[in-house]
């Protein structure tokens, strides 16, 4: 029995599904039906190697304190392992569907927070997997790196040790006036990192609920992507983003609404710390939008709030108000949450079949339109999660979504 961290414990209890979901789903193309006894084993092996996955959650009788990953005495691998065949015809509209209803229905909190769907019936023989995995038990992608062949992935050290922390509190006792300028100065660097959210919200978006998920999926050459990027000094996450924004642009204006900004959310500078920032939406040059952004990710990438707040979650909790308050706004709602993941430059494989696509798809943090980026094997796979309670017109969002990527790509 292993207590959570403080990260874990966090979205565990503030979770209100589906509308503030934990919930990640990850969705491979296979370019053929994996072998049963194969697929079994690979799911036997990553959850020896990863144990929450055979652990449920237990509360403490007094909660004054974290949870507990307790090991499921009854764990069975079987439960968590299903297979469906897909209608005919089949193909993605179909898959999607099955994918966002998976998706929505609520975990057995009773139970390992997991579930594994090998779907058939796709055209040519093709099959797909559907992996659904609660945040407080592990990234989507970590557990996807435990199912591949090779090592598994080995834990990120913490950026501050506890001694650190320890030394740092020490010191605030010790002094402490330059405690409190240092933590006015901290509070300052969250306001930035919150903002600059001057941007209002869309009127488009208003009234949104997070009740209702619609799936779409985007593709482009990774390599196209870069071109792009590079003309003006930026980086494929960069230009990813400009590319959003222009889809967004293109959906507002179709509605006959002028928006210079739109409240935007995602991890920066490589922290797995979220920043808030008004994205530019009144740029129509795509060369200038990617320029806009990468300068934007730049200046919030080198906060120190960034920096210290996954290490001293548990401080922060108690300390003044203020503080708390301006660390909460880094979390605040933005109407679009985008984020990127590397993956791999290689193709790889699962339970002998090839991986053709990696989708995944992220739950809905107040955000009206969530979308994820996976580079895999040299094509960036877009999965968008909307909120179909805010956007009554889902189809023409993602056709102006791919129009913006045309647009970036363009030049």
């Amino acid at each position: 029995m292993t207590t959570m961290t403080e990260g874990e414990a966090l979205l565990w209890r503030s979770e209100r599904h589906p509308q503030r979901s934990a919930t990640q789903t990850l969705l491979l193309i296979l370019d053929r039906v994996p072998d049963q006894a194969r697929w079994y084993a690979v799911h036997e092996r990553a959850t020896r190697l990863l144990p929450h996955t055979r652990a449920r959650v237990r509360e403490p009788a007094v909660p004054v304190g974290p949870p507990q990953w307790a090991t499921d005495p009854h764990f069975d691998l079987a439960y968590h392992l299903r297979r469906v065949r897909l209608p005919a015809p089949g193909r993605m509209p179909e898959l999607l569907k099955f994918a966002q209803q998976a998706a929505m229905a609520p975990f057995d909190r009773n139970r390992p927070l997991w579930e594994a769907t090998l779907v058939e019936g796709l055209p040519d023989g093709k099959a797909a997997y559907l992996l659904k995995v609660h945040r407080s038990l592990a990234d989507a992608a970590v557990v996807l790196r435990l199912l591949s062949p090779g090592p598994p992935p080995q834990p990120r050290p913490n950026r501050r040790s506890a001694a650190q922390l320890l030394t740092a509190g020490t010191t605030a006792l010790a002094h402490p006036q330059a405690a409190a300028v240092n933590a006015l100065h901290l509070v300052a660097s969250m306001r930035r990192a919150a903002a600059p959210l001057t941007a209002s919200g869309s009127p488009l978006f208003g009234g949104r609920t997070g009740s209702s998920w619609r799936y779409r999926v985007l593709e482009c050459r990774l390599t196209d992507l870069e071109t792009a990027a590079r003309a003006v000094g930026g980086c494929v996450g960069d230009a990813y983003v400009a590319a959003l924004l222009g889809g967004m642009r293109r959906y507002h204006e179709i509605h006959g609404v002028d928006l210079d900004a739109i409240p935007t959310s995602m991890p920066v500078g490589g922290h797995r710390t979220v920043a808030t920032f008004a994205a530019p939406l009144a740029k129509a040059d795509p060369q200038e939008r990617i320029a806009a952004v990468h300068g934007i990710t730049l200046s919030l990438g080198v906060e120190p709030a960034l920096e210290v707040l996954p290490s001293v979650l548990p401080v922060l909790n108690r300390l003044p108000s203020a503080v708390v308050a301006a660390t909460g706004r880094i979390l605040a709602t933005a109407d679009l949450y985008a984020s990127y993941l590397p993956g791999s430059p290689h193709r790889t494989r699962l339970a002998g079949a090839l991986v053709e696509r990696i989708y995944l798809f992220g739950p809905l943090p107040g955000s009206a339109v969530t979308a994820a980026m996976v580079a895999h094997a040299g094509v960036c796979c877009v999965a968008v999660t909307i909120d179909g309670t805010a956007v009554a017109d889902p189809d023409k969002l993602i056709s102006c979504l791919h129009e913006g990527f045309e647009e970036v790509l363009a030049r």
